[in-house]
């Protein structure tokens, strides 16, 4: 179960740096309007994605009976969120 989260854990932070390289890529205006639109269909799809292995971490992590420690509890609480 461990190996099984740890996999679904590495596919989600993939997933989540595809996604910020796509936003910096328009951001900073290096490709044209046809390239724009099909990068924002893409990031519409990794969106997804990312939604759906977030969901599968959390229900394997639900599986485990996974508690998040004191500290952890307490970065995510300090998160800004955007």
């Amino acid at each position: 179960m461990i190996e099984e989260l740890e996999k679904l854990e590495a596919l989600l932070d993939e997933a989540i740096i595809k996604r910020l390289e796509r936003y910096s890529r328009v951001k900073d205006m290096r490709v044209s309007a046809m390239e724009t639109e099909g990068i924002m269909r893409g990031i519409a799809i990794l969106n997804k994605e990312i939604k759906k292995l977030q969901t599968k971490v959390n229900d394997q992590k639900k599986m485990m009976n996974y508690h998040d420690d004191e500290i952890k509890r307490t970065q995510k609480m300090g998160r800004t969120r955007i």
